[in-house]
C-alpha cells in the first residue's frame, strides 16, 4: 500500500481507519490529538500547490470522509523538528491561513513536519542522503501518498463532529510518585482517559519497581494510546557544566528501555501473543531548576551557563539513544536577564521546553519570549498548569488552579492557543496526585 518515491519525503493521508487497523490507529491517535505537533510554520508555494493538488483529488473521489490528516516529512535540519498547521475548511487552503477552530463541517487539515520520524513508535527511519545541486530547495521533493480508506468508525471518538478537540496539541500529566508504576488497578490510565490526557511524564525508580513491573506499566500505557516519558531531575545537576548527572539520567532512561523491551519480548514468547510495536519510553523530562540553589543567588549567569552546557551534553547523548529531551523551565528566565542562556538551551539543549507557567491569569504574557524562541528554533513548547494546593511557601494561591478548578484552567489554555495561533502549544497538569484531589472537590 505504501511506496517510497524518495526516502526523505513522507506524506500520509489518514481519513477513517477501521478499528482493527491497530498500526494506523496508533498514528491517527497521535496526530489527531496533536501530541507531536510542536512547531507551526508556513510551507512555500510549491509545497502548497502540491498539497492542494492532493486534497483536490482526495476530496473529489472520497467526499464522504469528514476529516483528513497529512503528515509531511522532508529533508530539513534536525533542529527543524515538527510543524503543524490546521485549517477551518478546504476553502481556507487557498490562502494557507491557519485558523483556531475546526470547521463545523468537519474539514480538518493537519500537516506534521518531522526530521526524526522514528520518534513515533519507531516505525520508519528516513535514510539520510546528500542533497543534489541539480534542483533547489523543495523543487526536488518527490511525494509518497499513502491513503487509508474505510467506512469504519473514526478512531478519535472523543471529538464530536463540528467540535474542536479540547487539547488540539496534546495534553500531558506529571506523576512524581515512582510507586505508581507498581499499581495494577489501572486507575492512572483510566483517569487520563477520562480527562483526555495522552502523554505521561512519570518518575521511575529501579529501587521501587522491578523490571517486569516497569515493562508492564509502559506496555499498558501504549495500549491506552498514552506516550510515556521518564521524569527526573535535581537542582544540583545544573552546577556541572560537563553534565555528568544529566547524562547519567539519559543513560538510565536508555537502560530502562532495554529492560522494558527485554521483558516485553519474554512475555510475548511465553504467551504466544502477536505484537506490532515494542513499548518504550519516548524520551526523558529533565526538571532541574538550578535557580532554586543558593549559588544562583550569588551568580545566576554562571549557574545558567553551567546548566545549559550540561544540558547540551545530555541532549547530544540522548540523540544517540533516540530519546526525546524535554526540559522544564520557569516562566521568568528572560525576566531575570537570562535570555541568551535561554535561547542557547532551547536551540541546542532540548527538543521541547515545558514552561512552568505558574502565575494564574498571566499565562499568555509570561511565555512570549519562550514561544518566540521555540518557534525560531523549531522546538516544541508545553505550558504546565499547577494544581497542587497552596502551602504558602513553594506554592502560593496565585500559582495554582487548585481552587479555581479545571474549567478556569481550560479557559486559560484556550486563551493561550488564541494568543499564539502560529505555535502548537501543548498543555500539561502538575501533578497526578493534585489532579485527583481537584476532581474530588
Amino acid at each position: 500500500m505504501c511506496t517510497f518515491l524518495q526516502p526523505q519525503v513522507f506524506i500520509a493521508c489518514f481519513l477513517r481507519i477501521p478499528q482493527k487497523a491497530s498500526f494506523f490507529n496508533t498514528f491517527l491517535k497521535f496526530f489527531e490529538c496533536g501530541a507531536v505537533f510542536q512547531k507551526s510554520t508556513h510551507f512555500n508555494k510549491k509545497i502548497q500547490v502540491l498539497i492542494l493538488a492532493i486534497l483536490k483529488i482526495i476530496t473529489q473521489k472520497t467526499p464522504v470522509y469528514k476529516s483528513l490528516s497529512i503528515i509531511f516529512h522532508g529533508p530539513k535540519m534536525l533542529t527543524e523538528k515538527y510543524a503543524f498547521l490546521s485549517f477551518q475548511a478546504w476553502s481556507d487552503l487557498k490562502t494557507s491561513a491557519p485558523v483556531k477552530k475546526h470547521s463545523p463541517k468537519g474539514g480538518t487539515f493537519c500537516v506534521c513536519e518531522m526530521s526524526r520520524f522514528p520518534n513515533i513508535y519507531h516505525r520508519f527511519r528516513p535514510r539520510r542522503r546528500k542533497r543534489s545541486g541539480a534542483l533547489p530547495g523543495y523543487a526536488r521533493l518527490l511525494v509518497l501518498l499513502c491513503t487509508a480508506l474505510s467506512l469504519g468508525t473514526p478512531v478519535c471518538a472523543s471529538e464530536s463532529e463540528g467540535q474542536p478537540p479540547p487539547f488540539p496539541h496534546g495534553a500531558g500529566l506529571f506523576s512524581w510518585s515512582a510507586e505508581t508504576v507498581n499499581k495494577t488497578d489501572g486507575e492512572l490510565f483510566e483517569l487520563m482517559k477520562q480527562q483526555e490526557l495522552t502523554v505521561l511524564y512519570q518518575n521511575f525508580s529501579s529501587k521501587n519497581s522491578r523490571q517486569e513491573q516497569m515493562s508492564i506499566f509502559v506496555e499498558s500505557a501504549m495500549k491506552e494510546g498514552i506516550t510515556a516519558y521518564y521524569l527526573t531531575g535535581d537542582p544540583k545537576w545544573g552546577l556541572d557544566p560537563s553534565g555528568d548527572k544529566l547524562c547519567e539520567a539519559v543513560e538510565e532512561a536508555a537502560a530502562y528501555n532495554r529492560r522494558i523491551e527485554r521483558k516485553f519480548l519474554e512475555r510475548r514468547k511465553k504467551d504466544g501473543e502477536k505484537w506490532e510495536t515494542i513499548p518504550r519510553l519516548a524520551g526523558i523530562v529533565l526538571d532541574v531548576e538550578p535557580y532554586t540553589l543558593k549559588e544562583w543567588d550569588k551568580n545566576p549567569g554562571k549557574v545558567m551557563d553551567s546548566f545549559v552546557s550540561g544540558m547540551k551534553e545530555a541532549y547530544a547523548l540522548a540523540q544517540e539513544f533516540d530519546l526525546e529531551v524535554i526540559v522544564c523551565i520557569p516562566w521568568y528566565y528572560d525576566k531575570k536577564g537570562q535570555v541568551s542562556g535561554l535561547e542557547e538551551l532551547i536551540k541546542n539543549g532540548c527538543d521541547s521546553i515545558a514552561v512552568m507557567n505558574y502565575y494564574r491569569g498571566a499565562e499568555i504574557k509570561n511565555i512570549i519570549t519562550e514561544t518566540e524562541l521555540a518557534q525560531k528554533h523549531g522546538k516544541g513548547i508545553i505550558t504546565i498548569y499547577e494544581l497542587q494546593k497552596a502551602d504558602g511557601r513553594g506554592v502560593k494561591e496565585i500559582n495554582t488552579y487548585y481552587n479555581s478548578g479545571l474549567a478556569a484552567l481550560k479557559k486559560s489554555y484556550a486563551g493561550v492557543l488564541e494568543a499564539y495561533p502560529g505555535q502548537a502549544i501543548s498543555i500539561a497538569y502538575h501533578d497526578y496526585r493534585a489532579l485527583k484531589e481537584v476532581l474530588k472537590k
